[in-house]
Protein backbone atom coordinates (compact mmCIF):
# COMPACT_ATOMS: atom_id res chain seq x y z
CA UNK A 1 0.00 0.00 0.00
CA UNK A 2 2.75 2.03 0.79
CA UNK A 3 4.64 1.90 -2.20
CA UNK A 4 1.51 2.14 -4.90
CA UNK A 5 0.97 5.79 -2.55
CA UNK A 6 4.17 6.48 -2.89
CA UNK A 7 4.13 5.77 -6.40
CA UNK A 8 1.06 7.60 -7.14
CA UNK A 9 2.45 10.90 -5.15
CA UNK A 10 5.99 10.71 -7.28
CA UNK A 11 3.76 10.15 -10.69
CA UNK A 12 1.76 13.33 -9.72
CA UNK A 13 4.59 15.22 -8.96
CA UNK A 14 6.05 14.27 -12.71
CA UNK A 15 2.64 14.89 -13.92
CA UNK A 16 2.76 18.50 -12.53
CA UNK A 17 6.63 19.52 -13.72
CA UNK A 18 6.08 18.15 -17.66
CA UNK A 19 2.82 20.81 -17.36
CA UNK A 20 4.95 23.52 -15.61
CA UNK A 21 8.05 22.64 -17.85
CA UNK A 22 5.64 23.42 -20.81
CA UNK A 23 3.92 26.50 -19.57
CA UNK A 24 7.10 28.17 -18.89
CA UNK A 25 8.39 27.93 -22.45
CA UNK A 26 5.55 29.46 -23.61
CA UNK A 27 4.35 32.95 -23.83
CA UNK A 28 0.88 33.63 -23.43
CA UNK A 29 -1.44 36.57 -22.35
CA UNK A 30 -2.40 34.71 -19.02
CA UNK A 31 -1.00 31.62 -17.00
CA UNK A 32 -4.56 30.11 -17.89
CA UNK A 33 -4.20 30.72 -21.56
CA UNK A 34 -0.53 28.80 -20.90
CA UNK A 35 -1.82 26.23 -19.23
CA UNK A 36 -5.10 25.49 -21.61
CA UNK A 37 -2.27 25.41 -24.35
CA UNK A 38 0.29 23.00 -22.66
CA UNK A 39 -2.94 20.62 -21.64
CA UNK A 40 -3.67 20.49 -25.18
CA UNK A 41 -0.14 19.89 -26.47
CA UNK A 42 0.62 17.05 -23.76
CA UNK A 43 -2.50 15.71 -24.11
CA UNK A 44 -2.26 14.82 -27.92
CA UNK A 45 1.37 13.61 -26.85
CA UNK A 46 1.86 9.59 -25.77
CA UNK A 47 3.90 10.60 -22.64
CA UNK A 48 0.84 12.11 -20.74
CA UNK A 49 -1.62 9.18 -21.93
CA UNK A 50 1.31 6.39 -20.35
CA UNK A 51 1.39 8.52 -16.89
CA UNK A 52 -2.40 8.81 -16.73
CA UNK A 53 -2.38 4.94 -17.12
CA UNK A 54 0.50 3.93 -14.77
CA UNK A 55 -1.40 6.67 -12.12
CA UNK A 56 -4.47 4.71 -12.63
CA UNK A 57 -3.02 0.83 -12.45
CA UNK A 58 -0.99 2.55 -8.94
CA UNK A 59 -4.45 3.74 -7.72
CA UNK A 60 -6.01 -0.05 -8.45
CA UNK A 61 -3.27 -1.56 -6.36
CA UNK A 62 -4.04 0.63 -3.12
CA UNK A 63 -7.71 0.08 -3.58
CA UNK A 64 -7.07 -3.92 -3.79
CA UNK A 65 -4.82 -3.60 -0.82
CA UNK A 66 -6.92 -1.71 1.39
CA UNK A 67 -9.85 -4.29 0.14
CA UNK A 68 -7.51 -7.00 1.70
CA UNK A 69 -6.66 -5.36 4.59
CA UNK A 70 -10.33 -4.84 5.70
CA UNK A 71 -11.04 -8.94 4.90
CA UNK A 72 -8.16 -9.51 7.11
CA UNK A 73 -9.07 -7.32 9.73
CA UNK A 74 -12.50 -8.87 9.43
CA UNK A 75 -11.34 -12.22 9.42
CA UNK A 76 -9.25 -11.53 12.56
CA UNK A 77 -11.65 -9.97 14.42
CA UNK A 78 -13.89 -12.76 13.60
CA UNK A 79 -11.34 -15.02 15.47
CA UNK A 80 -9.66 -13.09 18.05
CA UNK A 81 -11.00 -15.66 20.61
CA UNK A 82 -8.83 -18.55 19.43
CA UNK A 83 -5.08 -18.49 20.57
CA UNK A 84 -3.71 -20.84 18.49
CA UNK A 85 -3.68 -19.48 14.83
CA UNK A 86 -1.57 -20.61 12.16
CA UNK A 87 1.30 -18.34 10.98
CA UNK A 88 2.28 -17.30 7.12
CA UNK A 89 5.37 -17.23 5.67
CA UNK A 90 5.70 -13.77 6.81
CA UNK A 91 4.74 -14.92 10.55
CA UNK A 92 2.95 -12.06 10.99
CA UNK A 93 -0.35 -12.30 9.97
CA UNK A 94 -2.88 -15.90 9.96
CA UNK A 95 -3.53 -17.63 6.94
CA UNK A 96 -7.18 -17.11 5.56
CA UNK A 97 -8.89 -20.33 5.78
CA UNK A 98 -9.82 -22.04 2.62
CA UNK A 99 -12.88 -19.85 0.99
CA UNK A 100 -12.64 -16.64 2.69
CA UNK A 101 -11.35 -13.47 1.42
CA UNK A 102 -11.94 -15.22 -2.08
CA UNK A 103 -15.29 -14.03 -3.05
CA UNK A 104 -14.73 -11.31 -4.91
CA UNK A 105 -16.60 -8.36 -3.92
CA UNK A 106 -17.66 -5.72 -6.22
CA UNK A 107 -14.91 -2.95 -6.42
CA UNK A 108 -15.67 0.19 -7.53
CA UNK A 109 -12.40 0.76 -9.01
CA UNK A 110 -12.66 -2.28 -11.07
CA UNK A 111 -12.85 -1.83 -14.58
CA UNK A 112 -14.14 -5.66 -15.80
CA UNK A 113 -17.03 -5.11 -13.33
CA UNK A 114 -18.43 -2.98 -15.32
CA UNK A 115 -20.03 -3.56 -18.54
CA UNK A 116 -18.06 -1.58 -21.59
CA UNK A 117 -20.18 -0.32 -24.61
CA UNK A 118 -19.33 -0.81 -28.21
CA UNK A 119 -19.41 2.62 -28.93
CA UNK A 120 -17.11 3.93 -25.99
CA UNK A 121 -14.18 1.16 -27.67
CA UNK A 122 -14.80 3.09 -30.99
Amino acid sequence: MVASYRRTRRAFSIEMNMLDKDMNARAGATKLDRMTDSFSDLASSPKLHVLHRYQTRLHLIHSRCIRDLAILRMHLSANASEPDMPETDIGCLPALPAGVGHENPVVPNEPSKFPVSNAANQ
